[in-house]
């Protein structure tokens, strides 16, 4: 705190005490000028304009890369590679990014209108400020000179550059190259140091948009609230890595890599991201400080020649970066102050440094870093880590590396940060698509793409409204007018009763998506069972067992005969549902099994024998439907009796029957997974256990589908069911025939009279079809059948004499029917015979109706 508070009253005095050249402050007010008149002429919105001065950046950095090359070497002694690719391809990305999106981020975005405000439409004009004053930092001078250029023009802005002062070769280049390449009346460069940023400052600008440290950051700020001037500040902080447990061998290594090359090799650690400590779990302290050090040894094979390796800036930072050496309180693991290890004041040179357990009082843990030299800090566990950070101002970025990604999201979810990267380091900064900036200490504002264009622009709100409508909301107020607009504005739009019925539909409805899927599930882990089952090790064998398959499925049939004939009671009849539910599913299984055994000898069997084997395997399946076709019509029978009004009964809540579901899946999960591990172990799979949580989940989505039909009836809500739950299915999209040949059904008109119940309806519509029962509307509701079995049934259907007539004898009973030939009670009719009735105010007595395509 002493060191920023001398910062700040060095800075004051520097402001108040400099002089400034007349001719530079003539050509500033001349080019303020210039630049006030540029945007208000509107030649800078256009998006022609924006383009090309966009592709004048690009051309410019392919063309000019060299000399830019040369201009950090000389300023910051920058390796060539590093320069190429962190300031002239960085920007050549940045660039390219917003010329392929530039139309669409201009594009006007149109949002929704409220209805009392209709006839009206709404939408929001992406607009520049006005003149954006960008000032640049040391560490990436072009980078970071040109990322908010860019994001400034594409927002259709002018711009006035503060280079920084500390790169005299760099500034100077970007003089010459915005005044060779850019409009200047649209882009401005300035140089000169504090008198001149002062002098500078002072002038109103649009928007100011800094990167640098948080001392200049409120210097900037300061200034800025003088013009009330929205300001984005790009500023530091120390950027902390967590390192979690678990890695290999291999994997430590490469993260030790990744940290190392970013925090103490890229720039000389001269990043404001860079990773500036690292806690890591005291169990792998050792080993990762290991995994640095070897590291820092490959990347830097050459200790004798550092001609490679970049320099700090000046000599006020070599003397900060070798104070908080000095005073770590630590162990240095590798490089350090002393010129034994290769450091050289003369040439701001220090080599890259790693210091472990240093004293968390220190300038080292507490100011920022900004150099090749980088703490480790033991910690007990993610907890410990995550304190640490909390207790400390909010990082620009934070580094979390760990194997696995629940214990990585723990951590995200439980910190913040301006950025997160998982895994690596600074990596994030380039993805154009993400947005970079910090928040707190650390700034605040974006940028970097689609975001940066956002940051500079104004979001203008239009709305274009009718003058041919409007209701009576002038004085004097009547209150039949206001109550009218309340309503228009706030709601309700319907009666609750209907807004609870839609609720808890729709919770069932999503249940039933969740139960679909675990049967999925279940049906695939079943599969993976029976693959690993053992095969029969000859045709007899399989015969064999086809017969006993045959036999077991037979006693299934005699047993769902009894139950059908016997008057037992209902909750034994429903227990004994689901243990045939659960017993059939094991047979299913079985039969599978037997059908991948019987294709195994398919090759060595004569083809008469062939003959007679898909023979009996087809009349396990054709036995194994029927059965499911007359235990789901018990299953419905024993739901319905047993539920009663689901309103009333606790379990059938949505809220119970959710964690009824939960429970279900979570022992399919855990009985897959312990499967796997037995069979991993040479242990034959047992696929009884998935049977029978296969016959639960069956059991479940009967009672689901029972609940919510129940639902809709109890709460009148049937036409809310429809649009909720039951849509149309178009039969063209199943691939099945058009029934638009089929005899039309007539609507007569009676007396109105009593409507009879739904159930009276479905009985007797059941006994008019010319169907025998056993293929009638109530069987072919549920049941598997092939296409060419459907096809079957409508032509019989279609025969002569087949016309149907139904007694509507008043409103209710319409919709009723209308409701349940809509597919509203699944139980009667196929999916895909979705008749289309005409309204009742339209409909003549008598008249008659077709089957929509």
């Amino acid at each position: 705190m002493a060191s920023t508070t001398a910062g700040w009253e060095k800075m004051q005095a520097a402001r108040s005490n400099g002089s400034l050249d007349p001719t530079w402050v003539q050509s500033l007010n001349e080019g303020y000028t210039v630049l006030r008149q540029t945007f208000r002429s509107g030649r800078t919105k256009s998006y022609e304009w924006r383009r090309s001065q966009l592709l004048a950046i690009e051309a410019m950095l392919r063309a000019e890369e060299v000399k830019i090359a040369e201009a950090l070497a000389k300023d910051l002694r920058r390796p060539e590679a590093e320069s190429t690719l962190y300031d002239v391809t960085a920007s050549l990305a940045e660039v390219q990014y917003a010329l392929s999106n530039l139309h669409n981020w201009m594009r006007p975005e149109s949002v929704s209108t409220p209805t009392f405000l209709q006839p009206a439409s709404s939408w929001i004009r992406k607009e520049p400020k006005g003149i954006v004053y960008i000032i640049a930092p040391y560490n990436f001078p072009f980078y970071l000179t040109f990322g908010p250029l860019i994001a400034s023009i594409s927002a259709g802005n002018c711009a006035v550059i503060k280079p920084p002062e500390q790169c005299e070769a760099s500034s100077n280049l970007i003089k010459e190259l915005c005044e060779k390449y850019l409009d200047q009346d649209a882009c401005r460069v300035y140089l000169g140091e504090i008198p001149e940023a002062t002098e500078l400052l002072s002038r109103r600008w649009d928007h100011i948009f800094y990167t640098g440290n948080g001392l200049v950051g409120r210097i900037v700020m300061e200034a800025a609230a003088k013009h009330l001037c929205p300001v984005t500040l790009e500023l530091g902080g120390k950027s902390p890595v967590v390192f979690d447990r678990g890695f290999s061998a291999s994997q430590l290594k490469l993260a030790a890599k990744r940290i190392a090359n970013i925090g103490l090799f890229v720039n000389a650690g001269q990043l404001c991201i860079s990773p500036d400590y690292i806690l890591v779990h005291k169990e792998v302290a050792k080993d990762l400080t290991d995994a640095l050090k070897e590291a820092v040894g490959i990347m830097n094979p050459t200790r004798d020649s550092t001609e490679h390796l970049g320099r700090l800036v000046n000599r006020r930072h070599y003397d900060r970066i070798k104070n908080m050496i000095d005073t770590s309180g630590g162990q240095v693991i590798c490089g350090g102050s002393a010129a034994e290890a290769g450091a050289d004041a003369a040439k701001c040179f220090v080599p890259p440094t790693i210091i472990a357990s240093p004293d968390l009082s220190s300038p080292a843990m507490v100011e920022e870093a900004f150099g090749p030299m980088m703490s480790v800090v033991p910690v007990d566990d993610l907890d410990s880590a995550i304190e640490f950070i909390n207790d400390r101002e909010t990082p620009l970025a934070l580094y979390v590396f760990s194997p696995s990604s629940s214990r990585a999201k723990y951590v995200v979810d439980r910190t913040s940060s301006g950025g997160v990267c998982i895994n690596d380091t600074a990596m994030h900064l380039a993805n154009p698509a993400l947005p970079f900036g910090g928040s707190g200490p650390s700034g605040f504002g974006a940028y970097h793409g689609k975001h940066g264009f956002d940051e500079l622009s104004h979001k203008r709100a239009v709305m274009s409204r009718s003058l041919r409508l409007d209701v009576e909301r002038f004085p004097p107020y009547q209150d039949f007018w206001v109550k009218v607009v309340k309503c228009a504005w706030v709601g309700p739009w319907w009666p609750s009763f209907l807004t609870a019925a839609v609720s808890k539909l729709r919770t069932l409805h999503r249940l039933q998506s969740t139960a679909a899927h675990a049967a999925r599930q279940l049906e695939a882990s079943m599969r993976r069972l029976l693959a690993k089952l053992p095969q029969a090790s000859s045709p007899e064998q399989v015969t064999l067992q086809m017969a006993k398959l045959d036999t077991r499925l037979g006693l299934i049939a005699e047993e769902l005969s009894e139950l059908r004939r016997s008057d037992r009671d209902v909750k034994s009849m429903s227990s004994r549902v689901q243990d045939l539910q659960k017993l059939l599913y094991l047979l299913q299984a079985e039969v599978i099994h037997v059908e991948q055994m019987a294709a195994s000898w398919e090759t060595v069997l004569k083809a008469g024998e062939r003959s007679k084997m898909h023979c009996g395997v087809s009349r396990l399946q054709s036995s194994v439907q029927t059965i499911h076709r007359q235990l789901d019509e018990l299953t419905q029978q024993a739901v319905e009796g047993e539920m009663g009004d689901p309103r009333s009964n606790p379990d059938y809540a949505p809220t119970h029957l959710e964690a009824t579901l939960e429970a279900i899946k979570e022992e399919g999960t855990a009985s897959d997974r312990s499967q796997q591990t037995l069979m991993a172990q040479g242990a034959a799979p047992n696929i009884e256990v998935m049977s029978v949580l296969q016959g639960r989940l069956h059991f479940f989505q009967e009672l689901l589908r029972c609940v919510t039909e129940a639902v809709a009836k109890n709460d009148h809500a049937s036409t809310l069911q429809s649009i909720v739950r039951h849509r149309p299915q178009n039969p063209k999209r199943a691939g099945l025939p058009a029934l638009s040949a089929r005899q039309s059904p007539e609507l007569v008109e009676e007396p109105p009279q009593m409507p009879p119940p739904v159930e009276q309806v479905r009985a007797d519509l059941c006994e008019s079809s010319p169907l025998p029962p056993d293929r009638g509307p109530a069987a072919m509701g549920r049941r598997e059948i092939s296409l060419a079995q459907m096809r079957e049934e409508v032509d019989e259907e279609r025969k002569p004499g087949a016309q149907q007539r139904f007694i509507v004898r008043d409103a209710t009973q319409r919709a009723t029917l209308h409701t349940i030939l809509c597919g509203m009670n699944t139980a009667l009719l196929l999916p895909c015979r979705q008749p289309k009735l005409p309204s009742s105010d339209c409909q003549a007595p008598g008249t008659s109706f077709r089957w929509a395509q």
